[in-house]
């Protein structure tokens, strides 16, 4: 008998002996058929943590990373459970506090051999309560139990209709989430499918947070950091990302530039960002969120771009200096600035123009005498520019 069989079959006599308990029912939809099952309080130590959870995906890889072996779903428990009470200390102390004084609200999810799907985190808290309460309260998960066919497929929309649908709050990190998210497109789902699973997400977004994660691997393989997201986590590095997606690449794609262009200037992008995963002291050297939004008005402008372009080579030789870099985007940026200073009067002009050729005076009571005060007001300002203009000569 296969070990996962021989785990059912443990779980199958576990219920046959306490169905006359079962008081409680919890919907759970599987194909698109909404079905109530039983719940049972499942010993802890028949129960297994799910390593492919999403919540815990960056912190695994990085303790696979250090410890040189792959985590056992099934012998490595303990190790687990410590990673998922590490997480959000602040959020798992919280939850500690509302599982002990209320007891457990929502079942969990298991499948049909014992690895829980939905409710790892609760499971590690309530491991730790029995830790420090022996006296046998803590030792069981309330779940439901999955069917024994049920498919990879189905098993993924649960754990994120669950975990990552919009309205609810026990959110992952936004890197885990991306992971969780590509999971599903290995997995062979559409991005229909996966919008569908997580509730209340459009397709479009299931788009861009799949083509995020794929610029992050990109980034990664650039820097010579394959697969390792917690790179990207430890230096907040996920808020970055949507930036290139918002103000390098739909611009771009919006003035209908080339594929080629638009790699290039992604490949800037990363350039710029080396800066912000030296050392702590050299980090906070980087560009900030709002300076490195500022690369759509770098590429807008002609004369800046060719300044940004600059940096690539000095000597004839390719630069591959983040300071080399960051040094020429503030150039390029304080091209587009003068030209801002430029253009400003003749912009706050053209919006003084488009703002009184709104006002009209078809209206009731009209204060005919303060509309008339401020006309005049307004000639004096309109006589003083035209003196300031005349007297620059």
């Amino acid at each position: 008998m296969a070990l996962a069989s021989k785990r059912g079959r443990v779980l199958d006599a576990f219920e046959k002996k306490h169905k006359k308990q079962v008081s409680t029912y919890y919907r759970v939809e599987i194909a698109g058929i909404i079905k109530e099952y039983p719940v049972y309080k499942y010993p802890i130590k028949e129960l297994y943590y799910n390593i492919d959870n999403g919540r815990m995906r960056i912190e695994r890889n990085e303790w696979e990373e250090n410890e040189g072996r792959v985590l056992d779903q099934y012998e490595d428990g303990p190790i687990s459970k410590d990673i998922l009470l590490g997480l959000d200390k602040a959020k798992t102390k919280e939850l500690k506090g509302d599982i002990r004084k209320k007891g457990q609200i929502e079942p969990g999810v298991i499948t049909f051999d014992g690895v829980v799907i939905n409710g790892n985190r609760r499971m590690a808290v309530i491991e730790e309560l029995h830790e420090e309460d022996s006296s046998g309260k803590w030792t069981f998960l309330e779940a439901v139990r999955l069917p024994e066919d049920i498919s990879e497929e189905n098993v993924w929309k649960i754990e994120v209709n669950l975990q990552l649908s919009m309205d609810k709050i026990s959110a992952y990190n936004p890197i885990n989430e991306l992971l969780k998210i590509r999971q599903g497109r290995e997995r062979g789902l559409k991005t229909k499918e996966i919008a569908e699973a997580m509730f209340g997400r459009a397709n479009k977004w299931v788009e861009d947070s799949l083509h995020r994660i794929d610029l992050m691997d990109q980034f990664l393989e650039k820097i010579g950091a394959i697969g390792n997201y917690g790179f990207l986590k430890h230096y907040e590095l996920n808020e970055y990302f949507i930036d290139i997606q918002k103000y390098t690449i739909i611009p771009a794609k919006k003035e209908e530039v080339k594929k080629s262009e638009i790699q290039r200037r992604i490949n800037f992008a990363y350039d710029l960002l080396k800066k912000n995963t030296k050392d702590k002291k050299e980090a906070e050297k980087g560009l900030t969120h709002l300076e490195f939004r500022k690369l759509r008005d770098i590429y807008a402008d002609f004369d800046a771009y060719q300044e940004f372009l600059g940096y690539t080579y000095i000597d004839g030789q390719k630069s591959d200096s983040p300071n080399v870099s960051i040094d020429s985007f503030k150039n390029a940026l304080d091209i587009v600035n003068a030209k801002d200073e430029i253009l400003k009067p003749l912009n706050l002009l053209d919006k003084a123009i488009k703002t009184l050729n709104n006002i009209t005076f078809d209206v009731e009571d009209i204060d005919k005498k303060a509309i008339s005060a401020k006309i005049n007001e307004l000639s004096e300002v309109l006589r003083d520019l035209r003196a300031d203009l005349e007297a620059i000569g």
